[in-house]
């Protein structure tokens, strides 16, 4: 890049034209990366700054600017400038993988011991999405804490609730409950292991029919017919009153299929 040539001859201000010309030209985030660094080898924040405000203006949909500007600020222990910049991100309606925003503005309030900010943080997040991940990881920052199990509690019970309600979402219920478990295994309450062994669902094998589609332009459900049955496993949680009705008239069948075969012999 003719921007290092500069560097290395020791003319910063060339340099700094070459890069200034880049970005008006052709503005990559690779070339942002590199300005930024050399500016910051040389002890210039206010500068870096400035790269980073157009960096988040020319791309705002990526995660990267954003973060790596509130790093900027945070280990330059300007706090409110860093929430600030975060506060920006989470604030943008087109973000890819705005995940990666969230987690890094947690990570940040709590690597500073920040605990009700992050705290405050995920549940604004729960708001945004009900993800599975979400719960988990919240789950997991509460019962990292010090004394804190009942907590940790509340929010893998509330994240039950959540998925029970939603029947759609069996797998990640189970996925939750298995996570639970394992998290009062290592705080060593046996009774509570009980409690919750006692929400695990039975897993029962189940046919259904195979829709085959028979045209492409017709909306869905259309135009579809009925093939062959294939085999898929469904699970049958113990609070779901119309889940074991059916589970019990399941086994009611296989037995009777048992008699029948041994009848035959």
């Amino acid at each position: 890049m003719a921007a290092h040539f500069y560097l290395r001859q020791k003319d910063v201000n060339q340099a700094r034209k070459v890069f200034g010309l880049a970005i008006g030209k052709c503005p990559r985030e690779k070339i942002f990366k590199a300005y930024v660094e050399m500016e910051l080898q040389l002890a210039n924040v206010d500068r870096c700054r400035k790269i980073y405000a157009k960096y988040t203006e020319t791309f705002a949909d990526s995660p990267t600017p954003w973060i790596k500007f509130a790093e900027l600020e945070k280990n330059l222990d300007e706090l409110e400038r860093c929430r600030y910049i975060f506060e920006l991100a989470v604030a943008q309606e087109e973000m890819n993988m705005p995940e990666n925003i969230w987690r890094a503005y947690i990570d940040c309030e709590i690597s500073l011991g920040e605990h009700d900010r992050a705290r405050a943080l995920y549940k604004r997040l729960l708001e945004k999405t009900k993800h599975l991940k979400v719960w988990l990881s919240y789950a997991k920052f509460e019962a990292s804490l010090e004394d804190n199990q009942e907590t940790a509690r509340n929010v893998f019970r509330e994240a039950d609730k959540y998925f029970k309600e939603n029947p759609e979402l069996k797998e990640e219920r189970l996925m939750l409950l298995e996570a639970w478990r394992e998290t009062e295994q290592q705080f060593g309450d046996r009774e509570m292991v009980e409690y919750v062994n006692q929400k695990m669902p039975k897993r029962v094998k189940k046919q259904r029919r195979i829709k085959l589609a028979t045209t492409e332009d017709q909306p869905e459900g259309q135009g579809e017919e009925e093939g062959g049955w294939e085999e898929y496993y469904d699970y049958i949680f113990p609070d779901d009153p119309s889940g074991f009705k059916n589970l019990k008239i399941l086994q009611k069948a296989l037995q009777w299929k048992k008699t029948q075969a041994g009848g035959d012999k």
